[in-house]
């Protein structure tokens, strides 16, 4: 049985119950450890998944109300953008009179007839 490139002692009582420990006792610790560079950056990735994780879920709840507080602006700024304004209402007995431009100047409409 070939002894794998990563060990990890994590349980002595199972190693010794699978027959690791005289393997573990030959084992040389005099040798430097290297690990490659794309290795490290796998751990570093990963160590900062699951800190931005932890930190998201112990603050779910701020980030929730302001999701809350960011949905209810926006739909005050729509009612307020979809509400008749008091020019687009009509008044009840007067009709609604367009007054035309020919673009000169000169307005034509009711009360002037023109130029």
């Amino acid at each position: 049985m070939a002894l794998p490139k990563l060990v990890g002692v994590y349980n002595l009582e199972g190693c010794i119950h699978q027959g690791f420990l005289p393997k573990l006792q030959d084992l040389s610790r005099e040798h430097p450890v290297r690990l490659s560079a794309t290795n490290v950056a796998k751990a570093r990735e990963f160590r900062a998944g699951v800190q931005t994780t932890l930190w998201v879920a112990s603050r779910i709840v701020y980030i929730g109300m302001a999701w809350l507080l960011v949905i209810a602006w926006f739909v005050a700024w729509l009612r307020n953008r979809l509400k008749p304004r008091p020019a687009d209402v009509r008044q009840i007995g007067r009709p609604t009179v367009k007054r035309l431009s020919c673009g000169m100047g000169c307005v034509r409409g009711p009360d002037r007839p023109g130029q």
